[in-house]
């Protein structure tokens, strides 16, 4: 019986994009580099700032200055543009209507996530964890096993929505059953690639694989 439902944020919950690329951009713009297209931005996304910076501006020596530049414009315009997907706010409220246990695990900053999440979907969830200093990010298994156990479920009992490759492999990691969106940022035969079966193409159609 499948009682526990767990959600990564970009891509799965909000299509976060257009803040994320702006926020990108201004980063890239400020230190003397071109803009990218939403595209690209859509494809380096899942893996935390860091590495989202690194990934857009390449070699960098100004990191640090490069990631507070981000986060800091972030931080102020983090859910602008940003809308949840079609369906999504009705496949919450109907579990928690039914008594499911629902939390967020994603590798966005976690006061970020926080803020999105309180914005666009309030008191919705038991557990919210992002990017933390002492638990090892997507696609190791810690932070799903960590937010399955603060919303007081169990592995064998739940079920990681994400959008991503990355999220499918953390699902394998921690031995949970793994779901995969079709209308996230990544494609539905990319992640099907690495072995993925299981996808819905509208948020209600998750029903069908946990009744």
């Amino acid at each position: 019986m499948k009682d526990t439902i767990i959600f990564d944020l970009d891509g799965t919950l909000i299509n976060t994009l257009p803040d994320l690329a702006n926020a990108l951009n201004y980063t890239l713009v400020s230190l003397g580099r071109d803009a990218i297209p939403y595209e690209t931005v859509q494809s380096l996304v899942g893996r935390g700032f860091e590495r989202l910076i690194i990934a857009a501006f390449g070699e960098i020596k100004e990191l640090e200055k490069a990631t507070w530049l981000f986060k800091t414009y972030y931080a102020h315009s983090n859910h602008v543009k940003s809308k949840p997907y079609n369906g999504i706010c009705e496949l919450l409220q109907e579990l928690k209507r039914k008594n499911y246990k629902i939390g967020v695990c994603t590798n966005k900053g976690h006061r970020d996530a926080v803020v999105i999440l309180n914005h666009f979907f309030p008191n919705a969830f038991d557990y919210i964890l992002g990017e933390a200093p002492k638990i090892k990010m997507k696609p190791e298994p810690d932070m799903l096993l960590h937010v399955i156990d603060k919303v007081g479920g169990k592995p064998e009992n739940a079920v990681f929505l994400g959008d991503s490759r990355v999220d499918y492999h953390t699902s394998l990691a921690a031995n949970v059953m793994d779901v995969s969106v079709t209308w996230g940022f990544e494609l539905k035969e990319v992640i099907a690639q690495d072995g993925a079966t299981r996808f819905i193409d509208h948020p209600h159609d998750l029903w069908k694989l946990i009744k």
